[in-house]
């Protein structure tokens, strides 16, 4: 389901994401840590596999070894090493962390929303695509994104020298 989300999910980790909670902030299109924060994808200390969809998505965004590395030893990693691991977009000091986490909101705010969710819809679906698949796909969603309030406004902000107004 959070794949599927029009809107963009932002992930705020201030503590522990461990197991389900390491999974909630991978399928994040959008995810900051509180410096202290600690991951692990700790399924293994129970005799499990990772699940809640980390083990599609942990090897798309760390790579497929640091993700066995994770999976097989549940070791437990710091906010600046998934930083590193590209499991989060930032590691900031706690007391940023709301800051941080409120200035990237308002930018998403100022954005169309509609756009947004067909850029999501384009970069999640073309996931397992091949590259010509890929293409049709992107072109089939562009040309809806022709069809939006959203481009009208951003044709006529461009024109008119002004900043767009989204609804």
């Amino acid at each position: 389901a959070m794949l599927d989300c029009r809107v963009p999910i932002v992930a705020k980790v201030n503590g522990d994401a461990v197991g389900a909670g390491l999974a909630i902030t991978a399928l994040s299109d959008f995810a900051y840590a509180a410096e202290d924060a600690t991951f692990s994808c700790a399924f293994v200390h129970a005799g499990l596999i990772p699940d809640t969809g980390g083990s599609f998505l942990l090897p798309r965004l760390v790579g497929l070894r640091a993700a066995k590395r994770l999976a097989f030893t549940g070791e437990f990693f710091d906010a600046a090493e998934a930083a590193n691991l590209g499991l989060i977009n930032g590691a900031v000091p706690p007391e940023e962390l709301d800051e941080r986490v409120d200035d990237l909101l308002a930018t998403l705010a100022d954005r169309p929303t509609e756009t947004i969710g067909l850029a999501k819809q384009t970069i999640h679906d073309n996931l397992g695509r091949q590259w010509p698949d890929a293409i049709d796909h992107e072109i089939m969603l562009q040309v809806q994104a022709y069809g939006t309030d959203a481009h009208e406004e951003g044709v006529a902000a461009f024109l008119d020298d002004r900043d767009p107004e989204f609804e």
